[in-house]
């Protein structure tokens, strides 16, 4: 005999106005509006909104008050209708309860239960870990860090489960942590180094000046070797890039990552790489470090360095494309300048093997100037260095094009006026020739491997 399914309807006040599901542990705004605890919570400190999600009407606070009646409704009613009871939340953590585990967690033979406890506390919910991370508790745990004790993992498990927000980091940005979390990137295992970049993603981004121009080049090294890493995840390779933009500006942080091989490893990550975001960072990340002559020399030393820029402009986004132009502005600038003769010679010839007519009709199309008038626009300088011996016609123009970089105006609402479809119509057997370029460059190196 075939079982009868008996659908049971749940009172609309037993659910929560979010998520359409049963509350487990409702709370109360000062709306009068009842919520469940972890969808209100999210509601107001993860995306920072300050009205009630039904009635639009602003907070004057953010007080929760546990509505236990309804609680109790809800679990008589699950009782009734032999539904899996809910069990009673948990108290929210308080902070004298905090700060006795915190004395206890200061003595060597309770510090580890006091660590798994406070560890459990802040997964159980966001009020607690809003709790921990308003409170002692993260200097605390960055003291374990920066001592190398043995609980060090376990203090940056927690840390990095805190979500802290920027008045909880201020007081970790200090040379000390800093030097901690480049010691666990070096010597860690996969999830401790995990930790260490996101939580060295979060400080960068609020970091002093004075910081950020103090950094070590291990720092550099070992992002780079994150970079390259194919094993480490998306998400976590994201948060090193985010580093180096927040680092690179300062000082001679660009200096550092190119001698880290930075440049070299967001080439190869740009060759594979799908999502519009990630090369839009990978593009922001190469310009910075194409600033200085060591990024430049790595670019143009990859095999695919030139082609897989070129390759990007024009075929992601406008800011993709901007960034593009400023590599080819940069390396195309200081090769022709007071660079040495073999690099001007080898940033030549690698655009000529990406098709040098086609792009000096881009560039010079992209300008809107006429050819015959291309020589006027050319300071002396740059003239003068393009009147070598040999200098046949088709280099010759090709010079003009990568020259005329230099008078180029990056900005978006340029590029939107050089998209005429004869134009775009034009450079596509530019992108055509990269493309095969990157392929044959591409069998090339993984023969070589």
């Amino acid at each position: 005999m075939a079982e009868v399914k008996i659908e049971i309807e749940i009172p609309p006040y037993f659910l929560c106005p979010i998520t359409l599901d049963i509350m487990r542990d409702p709370v109360t705004l000062s709306t009068g509006i009842t919520y469940d605890r972890e969808s209100i919570e999210q509601w107001l400190f993860t995306q920072q909104n300050t009205t009630c999600p039904a009635t639009k009407q602003h907070l004057p606070n953010l007080d929760l008050t546990p509505n236990t009646t309804l609680r109790r409704l809800i679990q008589s009613w699950c009782t009734l209708h032999a539904v899996q009871r809910l069990p009673s939340p948990q108290p929210p953590l308080t902070l004298p309860h905090l700060l006795r585990l915190l004395s206890q967690a200061s003595l060597p033979h309770l510090q580890s239960q006091s660590l798994q406890t406070l560890k459990s506390l802040a997964s159980d919910s966001l009020t607690n870990r809003r709790c921990i991370a308003s409170s002692p508790a993260p200097a605390f745990l960055a003291s374990l860090i920066i001592t190398k004790s043995s609980f060090s993992d376990d203090a940056l498990s927690i840390l990095h489960s805190l979500h802290l927000p920027e008045s909880a980091l201020i007081p970790l940005s200090t040379p000390a942590f800093v030097e901690s979390l480049t010691l666990i990137l070096q010597l860690g295992s996969y999830q401790p180094r995990v930790f260490a970049i996101n939580l060295l993603r979060s400080i960068t981004e609020i970091a002093e000046p004075s910081l950020l121009i103090s950094l070590k080049p291990e720092l550099f090294s070992e992002i780079a070797q994150i970079l390259k890493d194919k094993d480490i995840s998306r998400k976590y390779m994201k948060s090193a890039m985010k580093v180096l933009i927040a680092a690179c500006p300062w000082g001679r942080n660009r200096m550092k990552a190119a001698k880290a091989g930075v440049a070299a490893a967001v080439v190869d990550l740009l060759l594979d790489v799908i999502d519009k975001r990630e090369c839009e960072m990978m593009m922001t990340v190469l310009e910075m470090v194409c600033q200085c002559a060591d990024g430049r020399s790595e670019l143009l030393g990859h095999a695919a360095g030139l082609a897989v820029v070129a390759k990007k402009i024009l075929r992601v986004s406008g800011a993709a494309s901007e960034r593009g132009v400023r590599i080819l502005h940069s390396v195309s600038r200081w090769s022709a300048g007071r660079r040495p003769r073999r690099e001007r010679g080898r940033f030549s010839r690698r655009m000529l093997e990406l098709g040098g007519l086609p792009l000096a009709y881009l560039t010079i199309s992209f300008l809107h100037i006429p050819l015959e008038q291309t020589h006027s626009i050319i300071p002396y300088k740059f003239r003068n260095m393009m009147c070598g011996k040999g200098m046949t016609e088709y280099t010759h123009v090709l010079n003009i094009a990568l020259i005329a970089l230099i008078c180029l105006s990056c900005s978006s609402i340029a590029f939107s006026n050089a998209l005429t479809p004869t134009f775009v119509q034009d450079v596509i057997p530019f992108h055509a020739h990269c493309t095969n370029l990157l392929e044959k460059k591409r069998v090339e190196m993984d023969d070589i491997r």
